[in-house]
């Protein structure tokens, strides 16, 4: 491991030991999500404090419509358990029918359509587990990327309509 990775990762162990500041959501965000290694690089976990609020700022910065909501959506999303508020405020989000796209290494990509239920609620929900996320923020759309564990890719994206948020589409893509 070079020198630069090195301090990286204890710089993100050192920042998970710091308690949550005003913006985060302390319930939520637990004190311990370490990085996530693929083929030498290191990625940051959602979660963990610093990344966090970078991804708040992100939102904020971005004038949205109820950014407050929008940012308790991502945090939901990210870092929410399965038995909590997250659960329900991501239950709002998720229309009756949602289409899904997969895509398996060597295929071509498939479409489905998922019927909303406790489970399909449950696998959105990455429970602390998503490193790397990059996000895309408009005023009309949210799409937020991230890897849930080393062989996968998952992708959320959601739309406002009239001031409602809601998720439009979801897709994975595995090794």
């Amino acid at each position: 491991m070079n020198i630069q990775v090195a301090f990286m990762v204890k710089l993100i162990l050192l920042l998970s030991l710091v308690p949550c500041i005003a913006q985060c959501n302390a319930s939520e965000i637990k004190d311990n999500y370490p990085p996530l290694e693929i083929n030498g690089t290191y990625y940051a976990n959602a979660c963990q404090l610093g990344a966090n609020e970078s991804l708040h700022k992100t939102v904020l910065a971005r004038n949205v419509e109820n950014s407050n909501y929008v940012w308790q959506i991502i945090n939901a999303l990210l870092c929410g358990s399965f038995n909590s508020s997250a659960h329900e405020l991501v239950k709002t989000i998720v229309p009756q029918q949602i289409r899904e796209k997969v895509v398996s290494t060597g295929e071509e990509p498939s479409f489905r359509i998922l019927r909303r239920n406790d489970d399909v609620i449950k696998d959105l929900m990455a429970n602390g587990r998503a490193w790397g996320v990059e996000m895309r923020v408009t005023s009309e759309s949210l799409v937020l990327e991230y890897y849930p564990n080393d062989a996968c890719f998952r992708r959320i994206a959601l739309e406002n309509h009239n001031s409602k948020w809601n998720i439009s589409e979801i897709g994975e893509a595995c090794d």
